[in-house]
């Protein structure tokens, strides 16, 4: 199992990652982190049975000590932010795709950029619960 990305031109590969249903409506979450970096993609199933993007609750969290919240991105409405899910099967529970996505700077500390830009993004996550 894997999630990984190009973060701003740089490689990134989270050490823990998987995905779970969010309720009974068929909404989904992946969850990767990568130390202090925590991606939080949010999937909702359309009127089509289409798995997609709900971009309202999709969010990049950096934290300190893997507790507190150093600074807050969310979605960048005017880029481009695609997540495409390749493979689900529902009956070994696990989700297959890729991303882009431009996150922009909500609030934060000082020090962390405006802008952070996941590219050639992959992931195939397991079920964390039931």
């Amino acid at each position: 199992m894997y999630l990984t990305a190009t973060k701003d031109n740089a490689k990134w590969v989270t050490n823990w990652h998987t995905f779970g249903e969010v309720d009974s409506a068929k909404n989904f979450i992946i969850l990767g982190s990568k130390g202090e970096e925590h991606l939080r993609i949010r999937l909702t199933t359309n009127s089509l049975n289409q798995i997609i993007m709900d971009a309202a609750k999709t969010e990049l969290h950096i934290t300190i000590g893997l507790d507190a919240v150093a600074a807050r991105y969310v979605l960048d409405n005017s880029a481009t932010n695609t997540v495409n899910i390749t493979n689900y099967d529902a009956k070994s529970v696990i989700m297959e795709g890729n991303f882009q996505l431009k996150f922009k700077k909500l609030s934060s500390l000082d020090g962390f950029p405006a802008t952070v830009t996941f590219t050639d993004g992959k992931f195939k996550v397991s079920k964390a619960y039931d």
